[in-house]
C-alpha cells in the first residue's frame, strides 16, 4: 500500500512551477510558499508582511492586491491545506483487517503532520484565537474521525470488531 504524504510547501511550488499556472494565481502562489516558509519559522505571530514579501521577491503592494493582512494569507493557506488532506486520506482497504487500516490512517495522519509540522502547529494554536482557523481546525478533526468512524463501521459488516473499538459506534 502506497499512502501519499504531501509537503504542503513544496505542493504550492509546484503549482506555481507548473506552465499551465497563470501569471496572477502564480503571484498568490509565490507569496504563500513565502508564507508556509514563515508558518514554519519564526511562526504566525512573529511573521510580518515585509517578510513575506521580501521571501516571495514581491512588492507589497503585490501583496494587498492578493490578500488584505497576514491573517487572510494564513486562512487561505490553511483552508487549502486542510482540503487538500480530506481529497489525500487513504480509503480503506477491505483486504485487510480493521486495526490495520486504523493503523494505516493514524500513521498517515502522522507522517503529513510531521512533513507539514509549521502548518499543524498554526493549526492548532490560531484556532484558540482566530474563529476562523476553529473552523477550519474543526472541519479537519471532524473529517478525521468520520474517516475512522467509517473505516470501523464498514469493518463491521464483514468482520468481527474487538470491543475496545466498538465504543465508536
Amino acid at each position: 500500500i502506497v499512502l501519499l504524504v504531501v509537503n504542503f510547501r513544496d505542493y504550492l511550488q509546484g503549482r506555481t512551477d507548473a506552465k499551465s499556472t497563470r501569471k496572477p494565481d502564480r503571484t498568490a502562489l509565490r507569496l504563500k510558499v513565502a508564507t508556509v516558509g514563515l508558518l514554519e519559522q519564526p511562526g504566525y505571530h512573529a511573521m510580518t508582511i515585509d517578510e513575506i514579501c521580501e521571501k516571495s521577491g514581491l512588492a507589497k503592494g503585490t501583496f494587498y492586491l492578493h490578500f488584505d493582512s497576514k491573517t487572510a494569507i494564513t486562512l487561505a493557506i490553511l483552508d487549502e491545506f486542510v482540503e487538500l488532506q480530506t481529497r489525500m486520506a487513504p480509503a480503506m482497504d477491505e483486504s485487510l483487517h480493521v486495526l490495520e487500516n486504523i493503523r494505516l490512517i493514524v500513521g498517515w495522519c502522522s507522517d503529513f503532520f510531521r512533513e507539514n509540522t509549521g502548518l499543524q502547529r498554526a493549526l492548532m494554536q490560531l484556532a484558540d484565537t482566530i474563529p476562523e482557523v476553529a473552523g477550519i481546525w474543526q472541519r479537519y478533526t471532524r473529517f478525521l474521525a468520520a474517516h475512522l468512524l467509517k473505516t470501523i463501521r464498514s469493518a463491521w459488516q464483514t468482520e468481527e470488531i474487538p470491543e475496545d473499538l466498538m465504543f465508536f459506534t
